[in-house]
C-alpha cells in the first residue's frame, strides 16, 4: 500500500437520458446517453500519487465498470406469493 493524504473530495455527477414511447401502448423506453463526471480535489501530496490514487479508484469502481461494459439483467417475478412469467400473457391491443 501507498499513502496519500486527500484532504478534499467533491463531485458533480450529470446523467443525460431519452425517453420515448408509451406505457399504455407498452412500447415505452428509456435509455442513459452519456454520463459526465467532475471531481474537485484538494491533496498536499504529490500529483503523481493523487493520479495513482483516481486511476486505481476508476480501475475498482464496480458501478462505473458495469455501466461502460454492459452486463445481462437476470429478472424473476412473483405475483402472489407464486412464480409469474410476465411473457406469459400477450400485450393489451391498444385501439384510440
Amino acid at each position: 500500500m501507498f499513502k496519500v493524504e486527500i484532504t478534499k473530495v467533491k463531485s458533480h455527477i450529470m446523467a443525460y437520458e431519452e425517453v420515448g414511447g408509451s406505457a399504455i401502448q407498452e412500447t415505452i423506453w428509456g435509455v442513459c446517453t452519456r454520463i459526465e463526471t467532475t471531481y474537485e480535489i484538494d491533496s498536499p501530496s504529490d500529483p503523481a500519487d493523487v493520479a495513482k490514487v483516481i486511476r486505481n479508484a476508476r480501475n475498482a469502481c464496480i458501478i462505473g465498470n458495469t455501466v461502460i461494459t454492459g452486463v445481462p439483467i437476470e429478472g424473476a417475478f412473483t405475483l402472489n406469493g407464486a412464480d409469474f412469467d410476465v411473457d406469459a400473457y400477450q400485450k393489451t391491443e391498444f385501439s384510440a
